[in-house]
Order: C-alpha cells, then sequence, then structure tokens
C-alpha cells in the first residue's frame, strides 16, 4: 500500500522542529520513517545573500533535500553538497526500509551565499514521505512622503504595509498608542520629491526629539525601544522583525513612491537570523 506522509509543525517555548512521519497502517515489524529538522536558519547578509544552517535528525534514506529556483532548476542541493549525508545514507538498509532505534543526526549548512530570491525547499524520503515550502516571496505596496496625506511614510516589511504617524502614535499625549504595529515598524522613507532616501524607524522624531508640553525624553526613549530597527544596504534591508529584503524605489508621484522587492521572514520553516547586521 502506499504511504502518505504529513507534515507537522510544532512551536513551544523553547525551541522550533519539524517533523513528517508515515501515516496509514504498518507493516508488523516495520518502523515509521521519521524525519525530524530543529530550526533551520538563513543568516541574513548585508549583501543580499544568505547561508543556510541546521541540524537533521532521521532513521531513513534521504531521497531528495534541494533548494529549487523558481524556474526549478537546483538552487542547492543539500543531499549532494552535504557528506555527512551521504554516509548516513550508505549506513543504512539497501531497500531503504526505516531503522530502529538509530536516528541520525546531521549538521546541514550551504556553502557558499545564496542570494535573496523566490526558492522551494524539497524533502522527500525513499519510501516518498515528502515535506515542501516555498521561501520568499515578491512584495510591493506605496508609501508616502511627508507631504502625503493618506499615506503614511513609517512602513513595515515584516507587514508589508505603510502607515500614518497617527496610526500608532498619539500627538496629545506623546506615547506610541499602539505597541502591536509599533514594534513591526522598521523603516521610514524621509525626503520629498525627486530626494528621497530610506532610515531606520529607531531615527523618528518621536524617537529621539522632545517636546514642550508632548514629549519628554523618557517618552522619546520609550518609543525608541518600541519601534523595530533596519539597517538599510546597497542590496538589502535587513530587520529586526527577522527580514531580509532586497528593495526598488519606483516614484508613482511627486507625494508617493512604490517599494518593491523578495522578501524572506520568519513566518515558515526557516528563520532568518539577522543578528550578525546588529552585533
Amino acid at each position: 500500500m502506499k504511504k502518505r506522509f504529513m507534515f507537522a509543525t510544532m512551536m513551544v517555548a523553547m525551541c522550533s522542529t519539524a517533523l513528517f512521519t508515515s501515516c496509514g497502517e504498518v507493516e508488523e515489524g516495520s518502523v515509521e520513517e521519521q524525519f525530524k529538522f530543529g530550526e533551520l536558519t538563513a543568516v541574513a547578509n548585508a549583501d543580499g545573500t544568505i547561508e543556510i544552517a541546521g541540524q537533521i535528525a532521521t532513521n531513513t534514506k534521504i531521497k531528495e533535500f534541494a533548494l529549487y529556483n523558481a524556474d526549478g532548476s537546483v538552487a542547492y542541493d543539500f543531499l549532494e553538497q552535504n557528506e555527512q549525508v551521504k554516509e548516513k545514507n550508505k549506513t543504512l538498509d539497501e531497500n531503504g526500509k526505516a531503522v530502529k532505534d538509530k536516528s541520525f543526526v546531521l549538521d546541514i549548512k550551504s556553502t557558499g551565499k545564496l542570494p535573496v530570491a523566490i526558492y522551494t525547499l524539497r524533502i522527500k524520503t525513499k519510501k516518498a514521505g515528502a515535506f515542501e515550502e516555498a521561501i520568499g516571496a515578491e512584495y510591493h505596496f506605496n508609501i508616502g512622503t511627508g507631504a502625503n496625506d493618506k499615506l503614511g511614510s513609517q512602513f513595515s516589511l515584516y507587514n508589508q504595509s505603510a502607515y500614518m504617524l497617527k496610526d500608532f502614535y498619539d500627538s496629545s499625549n506623546g506615547n506610541i498608542s499602539d505597541e502591536a504595529v509599533a514594534s513591526k515598524i522598521e523603516v521610514a522613507l524621509k525626503g520629498e520629491g525627486d530626494n528621497v532616501s530610506l532610515e531606520t524607524a529607531k531615527l523618528l522624531t518621536i524617537a529621539n526629539t522632545p517636546k514642550d508640553g508632548v514629549r519628554s525624553q523618557e517618552q522619546c526613549d520609550a518609543n525608541k525601544a518600541i519601534l523595530a530597527d533596519a539597517k538599510i544596504f546597497e542590496n538589502a534591508i535587513i530587520t529586526t522583525t527577522d527580514c531580509i529584503a532586497t528593495y526598488k524605489l519606483t516614484k508613482v508621484d511627486d507625494v508617493t513612491y512604490e517599494i518593491s522587492g523578495i522578501v524572506i521572514n520568519s513566518k515558515g520553516t526557516l528563520k532568518i537570523d539577522t543578528s550578525a547586521a546588529f552585533n
């Protein structure tokens, strides 16, 4: 009987792991196939590239473990590039059966840098158990200059949305009014007309400039602590909301720009490690 497999993602306080096992009937004396990986991470680099690392544990042969480009070509083959995985496959039965009490823990690391792009991560075991997940996605949305009274200059790559200051800040008392929104805002558009640029949200006036009767220095410091941070490089934006994105600013009109590119975030199995950019 052809077995079917499922993938389950479990989040717990201390760690995140992914596991798939065989379902349905199991022949007497046989062992369920298992494939589990702890948090796969992609280190975000300032040049707009990532390096993938992590660990896998399995008791069965791995038939396929690769990252594919959007056109279906192989971007990186973890199976072919990992001698540890090759060696593990040799130790299992030639017929590919899962082995009882023999789970192998293997280190996975891509050699060389991979560009921020749209990928598909695909894993298959000997008996066709499969896991597949999309990594990276195109994004585009409009943001406003300070002269735009309908579209905000502050935006979130994590939420892929622009925000007016009033959406998360109370000008009557100088406090951030919506921490859930503010904590995801990483970047702001500054300038007017053809002379615009991007800066981290940590440089917003509400986070740095006291104002008599409205904001104290203590309030500024509190606002700054809530806002997310970003490092803006020539080829990428890296954020404390665990995103790395390519970006392009396109003028729509005198008070509106479109920002577009490809973003990889930590919403799926692959977690983005942005710590190096902020150390």
